[in-house]
């Protein structure tokens, strides 16, 4: 959420981040932790949402490539785990733990 600038002209995409290569769906889970950690408590109803139309968006809605909601759940469990220690920095005011769309029970490693 944070590689998105909005200007005059409209919305300007910008990604300095290191170059890594993560399963079909990661970044979905990333752009859902940051959100939550920043903004607060998200629905599961608009997380599957979205999930949807990244699948939609990329020519995979009914592929066997497509990312399923049990896949997004351990990514963005895992991309917790990484971003954690950002927690009251950088913008980052909420706890993962306490605004995930999801029971911790629901995520099958």
């Amino acid at each position: 959420m944070r590689n998105f600038l909005l200007t005059d002209e409209g919305v300007a995409i910008v990604d300095f981040d290191d170059l890594t290569l993560a399963p079909f769906g990661y970044d979905l889970a990333k752009l859902v932790v940051s959100t939550g950690m920043t903004h607060g408590t998200l629905r599961s109803e608009a997380t599957e949402a979205a999930l949807a139309v990244y699948n939609i968006c990329a020519g995979r809605p009914d592929d066997a490539t497509a990312c399923t909601f049990g896949q997004l759940r351990v990514y963005a469990e895992f991309h917790h785990r990484l971003t954690a220690r950002y927690l009251h920095r950088n913008g980052y005011c909420h706890a993962w733990p306490d605004v995930r769309p999801w029971r911790e029970s629901e995520v099958s490693w």
